[in-house]
């Protein structure tokens, strides 16, 4: 698989990396399998952070011996100095290193947010302390908003930076990557499949929008994100040691998008209107332990898709359902697309629901 550099760092990292989102809901052994099933298949670059709960530890257990060979990238999204030092120390006992290649200041999204870990007792200034320490190299910074990440790179050097670019979050190529790619700081993609992951391993769906397979609607999405230049790599969460072997044939013959391919993302706009969830998982963990996004997923197939057995099938499958929510509202709080998730969770209760 073709490698670039991240930026101005010394990193050379696969333009298809691995997202430690999923693995969050995955028991270990498969977790374990997954992550080193990258590795064996060439993925050298590992995104998690303290916010993905056992995403690290998984992380680090499956690689501790490969360390040497491979770049890890976390992040904290807290925002005082004391809190991301504690954050720091964490993420080094639970990913089995000595150092972290790159530390990122997580879910960057206003500039109240920025102005606070800029502060002086803010959480970059934790993160450059450990950096003269030797705990990690590179500082970088991660959002949904070119605005705010417009401006953080104003007012200071990120080796980094990460955010969405897919085939309906396409605003921050227009401003942001020309910005990034000027001054050399690379640019990580996150969610490349835009909730596309939530629907492509469904034949049915894949037959509404013209897709052969869910590994084709994975291999578009990568040659998407990775055709603005710019781009130093994407990182599509991955859950299980197929979605990996999809996902790097996906970065080993990316290209140019036909006319043909582009009228399956031009089918997809047309179903995927807002609000719907992205599969992201920051919402989780939920407190009432709800899996949120199989719920909201199971919704988007009854109400988008028109495929109501299946979708009320999937809902059955839950082990807790949308009642149980209290709406104590924590899942909002963490959505960065500000999803009115309790109202969603009302619609799925109601949707769903064998009457």
């Amino acid at each position: 698989m073709e490698k670039r550099q991240l930026g101005n760092t010394d990193m050379m990292v696969t333009v298809v990396s691995f997202g430690g989102i999923p693995i969050i809901t995955r028991d270990y052994e498969l977790s374990i399998r997954t992550a080193r099933r990258a590795y064996e298949l060439g993925i050298n670059y590992y995104d998690t952070a303290r916010a993905y709960n056992t995403s690290e530890e998984k992380i680090g257990d499956a690689l501790k011996d490969v360390r040497d060979k491979v770049f890890y990238a976390t992040k904290t999204h807290l925002r005082s100095k004391t809190e991301a030092e504690r954050h720091i120390q964490e993420s080094l006992k639970n990913l089995r290193t000595s150092y972290i290649d790159l530390y990122q200041i997580h879910s960057v999204d206003d500039i109240p947010t920025l102005d606070r870990v800029m502060s002086k007792d803010g959480a970059l200034a934790a993160l450059e302390e450990a950096q003269k320490k030797g705990y990690i190299r590179y500082i970088g910074i991660t959002g949904h908003r070119a605005e705010v990440l417009i401006e953080a790179i104003n007012r200071y050097p990120f080796a980094t930076v990460m955010s969405p670019l897919n085939f309906l979050e396409q605003s921050h190529a227009a401003n942001l990557l020309p910005l990034c790619r000027e001054r050399d700081i690379g640019f990580i993609v996150m969610k490349p499949f835009a909730g596309g992951s939530l629907v492509t391993a469904d034949k049915d769906v894949q037959a509404l929008v013209g897709a052969k397979s869910s590994g084709e609607m994975a291999k578009l999405s990568v040659k998407f994100a990775l055709s603005f230049p710019g781009v130093s790599c994407v990182i599509p969460g991955l859950g299980n040691p197929q979605e990996v072997e999809e996902a790097v044939q996906a970065g080993e013959e990316f290209g140019a998008l036909t006319e043909e391919e582009k009228q399956i993302f031009e089918k997809l706009k047309t179903i995927l209107v807002e609000p719907f969830c992205r599969g992201c998982g920051y919402c989780l963990p939920c407190p009432q332990s709800i899996d949120i996004p199989a719920i909201l997923r199971a919704l988007l197939y009854a109400t988008r898709f028109n495929l109501m057995d299946r979708a009320r099938n999937m809902y059955a499958q839950q082990a807790v359902k949308a009642d149980a929510c209290v709406e104590c509202g924590v899942c909002e709080q963490r959505c960065p697309y500000k999803l009115p998730i309790r109202e969603m969770l009302k619609s799925a209760r109601e949707v769903l629901t064998q009457c």
